[in-house]
């Protein structure tokens, strides 16, 4: 015969360690989500990239520009295939969100202006395009 003081210890005992187990293994919360990497300021310029240069006086010219790099001595190479004439592109460095390129003509039978500066902004398929050279042109190139 079970005395009734007993079952009740029992009954308290069972109860504590159910509780102790509960607190020995607290609830699993799902895992943190991994950081998200910092923004590169600015998309990257790499790529083959076509357009038409204005400067309002003469006719539009065409843009063939492809990127190989965004840092380094010899970088990509541009043509004005409407203009004959184009070359290679050096000295190219990316500040913040703006890529520069030095042109350095291979090829230029008279057509075209001195090689200049182009600083070029990517976002996308899209690049923003400033050649500064006796004059300033801007144009939107599109990513081919």
């Amino acid at each position: 015969m079970v005395r009734r003081g007993a079952v009740v210890v029992a009954a308290v005992l069972l109860a504590t360690t159910a509780v102790s187990a509960d607190r020995a293994q607290p609830a699993r919360s799902p895992p943190a989500p991994a950081p998200t990497p910092p923004r590169v300021r600015g998309d990257s310029c790499l790529g083959r990239w076509v357009g038409w240069g204005r400067n309002g006086v003469t006719p539009p010219w065409s843009i063939d520009m492809t990127v190989t790099s965004e840092r380094g001595a010899r970088c990509g190479v541009i043509e004005y295939p409407s203009l004959g004439c184009g070359g290679f592109l050096t000295n190219c460095q990316r500040v913040g969100d703006v890529v520069t390129f030095t042109e350095i003509y291979t090829h230029n039978p008279g057509t075209c202006a001195p090689a200049g500066r182009v600083d070029a902004r990517c976002d996308g398929d899209t690049m923003d395009w400033v050649w500064t050279g006796w004059e300033v042109v801007r144009s939107t190139l599109r990513r081919r």
